[in-house]
């Protein structure tokens, strides 16, 4: 088996089609794979977070402008 290393997200998914095949892979590559896409769902979460926040904010400004518009 090549020495595979996975260090991007479409190098995870690949293992992780491998493993869904239930074709092998090894310790190494299912290690990284985990830690990788662990990494990646944490930074998405965090960044849907941040924009939420920041939609919120801007609503309100938003809402503050026109409320001043109109009296």
């Amino acid at each position: 088996m090549a020495k595979v290393t996975v260090t991007t997200i479409a190098d995870a998914t690949r293992c992780a089609a491998k493993v869904k095949a239930g074709k092998a892979c090894t310790m190494t590559e299912l290690r990284a794979t985990v830690l990788l896409l662990q990494e990646g769902l944490k930074t998405s979460r965090s960044a849907g977070r941040m924009a939420r926040n920041q939609l919120a904010e801007k609503s309100q400004m938003v809402r503050d402008l026109l409320g001043r518009v109109m009296r």
